[in-house]
């Protein structure tokens, strides 16, 4: 009987989609990330477009790979191409996507759509509790619209989200709020 089994499952693995049985190749992603620390941007956007093509990639780690080719896309100034990478992460909808949406906003905020990017933001925001890097960008967003004390607000609130980074307190220090969480960092 057992013999019965085996040789079904068998049969029925053998008739399945070649795909099933294939395993993810992540060497061209690991290799672009690798190149993205580096800032070669251009490097990565090559490399992980080709393990996006060649890397019969899961659904969550493509959803990451588009997300990495954005970011590779958006560091050699390719933002618009960044924009589409992260709308196609996105659709793919993986379980960090609010990740996506804020680094949709930022690009969309690097060619000044910044309207775009508060809604990108809102969209993040509405998908997580972690809002100490949305609070933040909103902040960037706020003193690139020249809008001052929306940007004050938005980087005490990514202080009081949790968020604790040199960048942050680089924004804290040039807005002249160190005094108000000097005892709290």
């Amino acid at each position: 009987m057992s013999r019965m089994i085996s040789s079904t499952l068998i049969a029925v693995l053998f008739a399945l989609p070649g795909s099933w049985c294939r395993a993810e190749d992540m060497t061209d992603c690991f290799e672009g990330w690798s190149a993205y620390e580096k800032r070669n941007y251009v490097r990565a956007a090559e490399l992980t477009s080709r393990c996006i093509a060649d890397g019969d990639l899961e659904k969550p780690n493509l959803a990451r790979a588009w997300r990495n080719l954005g970011m590779a896309l958006r560091g050699a100034q390719y933002t618009t191409k960044a924009i589409e990478a992260y709308d196609i992460a996105i659709s793919l909808e993986p379980d960090d996507v609010w990740n996506d949406h804020v680094n949709r906003g930022n690009a969309l905020s690097d060619i000044g759509k910044f309207e775009d990017a508060l809604q990108a933001y809102d969209r993040a925001s509405s998908l997580t509790t972690d809002h100490g890097e949305i609070y933040y960008n909103r902040g960037i967003v706020y003193e690139r619209m020249n809008d001052i004390p929306k940007a004050r607000d938005a980087f005490l609130s990514a202080f009081h989200a949790g968020l604790r980074s040199e960048k942050l307190a680089d924004r804290i220090i040039a807005h002249g709020l160190y005094e108000t969480v000097v005892n709290l960092w």
